[in-house]
């Protein structure tokens, strides 16, 4: 049942633009770094990675995602605020996670298009260098895996209040995660803002790659990795959270509708 629930939220998640973002948003991000590298006569893995991930992630995972959420949530809101599905005889829970599934996917198909153009443009472009293979692969899984409980936290704040709270929680993470994430404002509190997890991994291994040549048994680097670690526990115990009160909570609003109704 919850198989035939998720083909079906695949299904329906093609007639919305969300698909498009996912397929797009990379190529697009990767030309326009591109050919700005071009131009400015700075083809170096060093600045390919720098620029596009910096780019990308300053957007993506933030504003992006949110979008993503919002527009999947909307679609079940404009079927009469998911009557059409809960007439079936599938757990509101399983209708709710089958979405969350399919976003995760559009996130790990989203990271691994922008990973996979990202080298092919290196070596397209002649970029002077080692592909940085261990950079871009644990950047581009550690970012999918950071903006998880991110995405789920989006899709419930559409599924609850709408489109517009979505893309609000987006909005505030545009702002947040650069600021705190980026600078060193954010240095004792970044930690605490899941918005700003995906650019301080972004920092400490492009940090890694151009000061220590992809060497991460320095020792100087070991205590930002260890930091890093007890990010990735948090986002488990995070994300985790995040489903099940999501769930918890959905479960009971459809139940609470269908009592009220009958």
């Amino acid at each position: 049942m919850f198989l035939r629930a998720l083909a079906s939220e695949w299904l329906k998640q093609r007639r919305t633009p969300a698909l498009w973002l996912t397929l797009l948003f990379p190529l697009a991000c990767m030309l326009g770094m591109g050919w700005y590298l071009t131009v400015s006569y700075r083809l170096d893995w060093n600045n390919m990675l720098q620029f596009t991930f910096g780019a990308w992630l300053s957007l993506w995972p933030a504003g992006g995602v949110a979008l993503q959420a919002a527009l999947a949530a909307n679609l079940d809101m404009q079927e009469n605020n998911w009557q059409a599905l809960l007439v079936r005889p599938v757990a509101p829970a399983m209708l709710l996670g089958a979405k969350f599934l399919v976003q995760a996917a559009h996130l790990l198909i989203h990271t691994l298009i922008l990973s996979v153009v990202l080298v092919l443009a290196g070596v397209l472009l002649h970029v002077q260098g080692a592909v940085p293979w261990n950079v871009i692969l644990l950047l581009g899984l550690g970012t999918a895996l950071f903006t998880l409980p991110l995405q789920v936290l989006y899709m419930w704040a559409a599924t609850a209040k709408g489109m517009g709270m979505a893309i609000g929680l987006g909005a505030v993470g545009l702002l947040l995660g650069p600021l705190l994430g980026a600078t060193s404002m954010g240095e004792s509190v970044w930690v605490y803002i899941p918005w700003a997890w995906p650019l301080r991994l972004y920092m400490l291994l492009t940090a890694i790659w151009s000061e220590f040549h992809g060497d991460f048994t320095t020792p100087s680097v070991q205590p930002g990795l260890h930091l890093i670690y007890a990010v990735f526990v948090a986002t488990l115990f995070l994300l985790l959270a995040v489903v099940l009160a999501s769930l918890l909570w959905f479960e009971r609003r459809e139940q609470g509708n269908v009592i009220h109704s009958a």
